[in-house]
């Protein structure tokens, strides 16, 4: 299924989300006038470092309104010193090349969303997520001892498959559990994928009849001005 293209509007604003950087707190819940992903592309073409109600007002919207989201976390004893290198390759026995922001590292994020760069390699993923790079994103919030990973209104599939199936792979890279609050239950281990994966296919199997979009295009991690 090709990319929503009414959703990358001029070239700028494309490749505005694409800056999501380690001090970037889009710490959004969504909208009803805009999706997760446009209220994020708009805070950056604003040069603004998050969209308060006043930012949002500036740029002719609707502040944020609270709305349902999708919550999970990961508890854990510590994190490991080299925990974006081995999550990313964790994430990628799973379908998909994974490479998160470049600029994101455990020790000092402040907590905000976590753009990645995805590619489908597995033929069976392709069908719905093409086969070139795209980009997904969850909001994260890391503590000593716990992780908490989220998603709003407006998210696409691949936010959705990319938020529950990091989770379990941090849950195994830390020896830690998966907790879904939506169900009240955790897991460890094989388990923690099983039920991720559980959960993707649930979101997925409704997509096409809910109108839900499947992922963004990925430009680059260094946009530049256009001519």
């Amino acid at each position: 299924m090709p990319a929503n293209n009414s959703l990358h509007g001029t070239a700028t604003a494309a490749r505005s989300v694409l800056l999501l950087a380690n001090n970037l707190e889009c710490l959004v819940q969504g909208s009803t006038e805009l999706g997760y992903h446009d209220l994020c592309r708009e805070t950056v073409a604003s040069g603004k470092p998050s969209l308060t109600a006043a930012a949002a007002r500036e740029l002719g919207r609707s502040p944020p309104k609270t709305i349902m989201s999708v919550d999970l976390f990961v508890k854990f004893t510590s994190l490991p010193s080299d925990v974006k290198s081995k999550w990313e390759s964790a994430l990628s026995t799973l379908g998909f090349e994974v490479e998160f922001h470049p600029d994101f590292d455990s020790v000092t994020w402040l907590g905000g969303l976590l753009p990645a760069r995805m590619l489908a390699v597995d033929p069976a993923l392709q069908t719905n997520y093409g086969k070139l790079p795209i980009i997904a994103g969850f909001e994260l919030y890391l503590s000593k001892d716990s992780a908490h990973l989220t998603t709003s209104m407006g998210r696409t599939m691949a936010d959705l498959r990319l938020q529950c199936l990091a989770a379990a792979t941090l849950a195994s890279i830390t020896d830690g559990k998966y907790e879904d609050p939506q169900e009240g239950k955790s897991y460890s281990g094989d388990k923690a994928l099983k039920i991720a994966l559980k959960h993707i296919r649930n979101y997925e199997s409704g997509a096409n009849q809910t109108g839900a979009r499947w992922y963004e295009l990925f430009e680059s991690w260094n946009p530049t001005d256009e001519p």
